[in-house]
């Protein structure tokens, strides 16, 4: 079962849909929030389920950005941040 399908038999909400982005990519981040920007009146809930933890040897993404801070910490602060005029309310699982 998708998590999405858990969201609509619990709350009754046929309102409910799930879009794939890229956390750790700045690119992807702007592409989607112009997409939620475009198509979406309003947001009331923003999960953030996304995180990763590279402990052994150091990857950066295409940004230049260290891979873990941007996935867990900087994407989720962006995409908030785009997002903001549209949300009521956000959370975090990382």
């Amino acid at each position: 079962m998708l998590l999405s399908d858990e969201i609509v038999r619990s709350t009754g909400n046929e309102e409910v849909f799930v879009k794939k982005v890229d956390l750790s990519s700045l690119k992807s981040i702007r592409e989607f929030a112009d997409d939620i920007n475009r198509t979406v009146t309003k947001l009331d809930v923003l999960v953030h389920n996304a995180g990763t933890a590279h402990t052994f040897g150091h990857k950066t993404t295409e940004d230049g950005l260290e891979l873990t801070m941007a996935t867990n910490h900087f994407g989720p602060f962006l995409l908030t941040h785009l997002l903001i005029g549209k949300s009521i309310f956000a959370m975090n699982f990382c």
